[in-house]
């Protein structure tokens, strides 16, 4: 029978082999594996309204340009592009979320951040405070704050050079505005869209001006239906 100081040590040894999961505050495979798949499931919910936002948006700034109204629509722009670069985020938070789950018997049975699984978890820490509509976000970066020290979480918060977070994810959460020359192509699609439709609906009228008998009152009438139809057009169909 050993001494009471040599079971101590024993005891310690095994609480540290299995992450010091027994001890109160400790990391918990469990509620990490709970709070991503959450974290997953919002994302999902998100994306379907930010979908429907964006669609709208973008009818918004293509009825601004056809009305000749575009310095309204640069600024209409900027919001596309920035809800466009948010879901883009929340993609990439998605991935390491799924992966994380996926690796967490390793992360459990070892006390340093995996190498591989290091961008995964330091680009969650990251988009925590910068995702205000993944509040689930806050609880894993508590989680693998017990996990890994506030030395860790803070490296990825402040972006230091060893950090690891994901740099897609850094440009997308971006707070600056889009540079001049990503907003301009996102006007140049729209405008060329909207040539192409005008330009369809000139070619139909005139076919349909020249199977008429000439007369004045059904010429108008066909342009006056063809002009209703593309503005129908523009504004039920997404252009995204």
């Amino acid at each position: 029978m050993g001494s009471a100081a040599d079971i101590f040590r024993t005891t310690t040894k095994r609480l540290v082999r299995f992450g010091l999961r027994f001890l109160p505050g400790g990391f918990s495979s469990s509620k990490c594996k709970t709070w991503a798949k959450m974290t997953t499931a919002r994302i999902k919910l998100l994306r379907n309204k930010r979908e429907a936002m964006i669609r709208q948006m973008r009818r918004d700034v293509a009825l601004l340009l056809q009305s000749g109204q575009e310095a309204t629509a640069r600024i209409r722009v900027e919001h596309v592009i920035k809800e466009q670069n948010a879901m883009a985020a929340n993609e990439i938070i998605e991935l390491f979320c799924d992966q994380i789950v996926t690796r967490l018997s390793i992360i459990s049975k070892q006390r340093q951040c995996p190498a591989d699984l290091k961008e995964g978890i330091a680009s969650l820490i990251f988009a925590a405070p910068r995702c205000s509509d993944i509040p689930e976000l806050l609880s894993i970066r508590d989680i693998f704050e017990k996990k890994y020290g506030k030395d860790f979480v803070s490296a990825a918060m402040d972006l230091r050079p060893d950090s690891g977070v994901n740099r897609l994810l850094i440009e997308k959460l971006s707070v600056r505005n889009p540079k001049g020359e990503l907003k301009l192509k996102v006007l140049k699609t729209d405008s060329e869209r909207i040539r192409d439709r005008m330009g369809d609906d000139k070619r139909q009228n005139r076919i349909r001006s020249s199977q008429t008998s000439g007369k004045g009152c059904t010429s108008m009438l066909s342009f006056s239906i063809l002009s209703v139809n593309m503005a129908l057009d523009i504004v039920l169909n997404p252009w995204i």
